[in-house]
């Protein structure tokens, strides 16, 4: 694949306190537990036109519209983030109890293959991958599970009643970010 930019979506969700659930528990049931509840989470995604991009340790990153083309990548995120936090409401995985938080981003994607000749990857970078991921982080401060910036909200604007939590300075970001929540996810 040729590298290329797109405009799009990408979703970074990670579970909530995973380092103290796997401390002390056998390596077997951690990674069976973690099996079941990213292959639900990934059937969830692959509804809504997303592709998982990567598995990061108890987390993933995903992408909406690119590789594959998606009609409106903000709209099918949001929707996939909302798909995923009722996954977990009241759900056991393995008999454990999981609790996501999810950053979403809008804006141009990089994409393509990274490695050496014997090894390679599809990968996606930039500036929309970094803020989904700050967004992301962001919800423990916030006490919510879903954060957007404002290009996704204004890019799905019919979708669902959000509500503005400020600029706020995200580590790592040149630029204060406008952040959003949906207002059914204001908090944990």
């Amino acid at each position: 694949m040729e590298p290329q930019v797109r405009r799009g979506a990408v979703l970074v969700a990670d579970i909530e306190a995973f380092s103290s659930f796997a401390a002390g528990r056998d390596p077997h049931d951690v990674i069976e537990t973690l099996n079941a509840f990213l292959a639900e989470c990934t059937d969830q995604i692959s509804r809504r036109d997303g592709v998982v991009i990567s598995y990061l340790g108890d987390g993933f990153l995903v992408t909406f519209n690119t590789p594959l083309a998606v009609v409106n990548p903000a709209t099918a995120a949001l929707q996939a983030a909302q798909d995923l936090i009722a996954l977990t409401d009241g759900k056991s995985f393995k008999g454990h109890r999981i609790k996501l938080r999810i950053g979403i981003a809008f804006g141009d994607i990089a994409a393509g293959i990274v490695g050496s000749e014997k090894r390679q990857a599809f990968t996606v970078y930039g500036e929309t991958v970094n803020r989904a991921a700050r967004l992301e982080q962001f919800n423990k401060k916030t006490g919510t599970t879903i954060l957007m910036d404002s290009a996704t909200r204004e890019q799905a604007t019919d979708f669902c009643a959000t509500r503005c939590l400020g600029d706020h300075e995200l580590r790592g970001l040149s630029q204060a970010v406008e952040v959003w929540t949906p207002a059914a996810a204001a908090a944990n």
